[in-house]
């Protein structure tokens, strides 16, 4: 009540009413600021973090074009995700084919206790891995490697490469598989993993 009464005797002129007004304002907006300042921080001056994902719209064009520029006779693209342990296919082509109907279940476990560790670290940083499958089954354990015994082995596939999407440390989103009936001369297998790794730049997007 003292206080009330301070402030009423100090505004004896107009203008002490828009000053006490004025203050008040700017002691309940910093009251503000101060209740909410760790919401203003993080919206306001921290810098804001963008995540790397999987552009679902261009894996389709991403297909075509890795059909067009490679010697693949099977080609795949999975979407990944390492925080959930999944792996989905979405599309595949095959140059007699040109259509791959899945029988199979869709969504996989990205890594099992029978992964190859070296696979799926080379996965995870980016770099691509190339394997004859002539019996021997590229990383995934056994779920991925009874996928693979039916998709690429069974279809006559004899040699398999996996380039990472995007080809950095900073995300794995997905996997580009291709595979050939006949082992190419490293030459083409290399002019092969350029393009699928051009593809895969141009399958990923921000978010946040």
């Amino acid at each position: 009540m003292n206080y009330i009464k301070d402030i009423l005797s100090y505004v004896d002129k107009p203008w002490k009413i828009g000053a006490v007004l004025l203050l008040g304002l700017f002691g309940f907006v910093g009251w503000i600021f101060y209740e909410k300042r760790n919401e203003f921080i993080n919206e306001w001056l921290l810098p804001k973090r963008e995540h790397i994902e999987l552009n679902i719209k261009e894996v389709k064009s991403g297909l075509v074009k890795l059909n067009e520029d490679t010697n693949a006779d099977l080609i795949h693209i999975w979407w990944v995700d390492l925080s959930i342990n999944s792996s989905r296919y979405l599309d595949g082509m095959r140059k007699d084919v040109k259509l791959i109907t899945m029988s199979y279940p869709k969504r996989i476990p990205a890594v099992t206790a029978e992964s190859d560790i070296r696979v799926v670290l080379n996965s995870i940083i980016g770099y691509h891995t190339c394997k004859d499958i002539n019996g021997n089954i590229i990383g995934g354990g056994d779920s991925m490697g009874g996928l693979i015994r039916r998709l690429f082995i069974e279809q006559g596939m004899v040699r398999l490469c996996l380039v990472p999407v995007p080809p950095s440390p900073e995300a794995l989103v997905g996997i580009i598989y291709l595979a050939w009936k006949v082992k190419q001369e490293e030459t083409i297998e290399d002019a092969a993993l350029s393009a699928a790794r051009e593809v895969s730049l141009n399958m990923i997007k921000l978010g946040r």
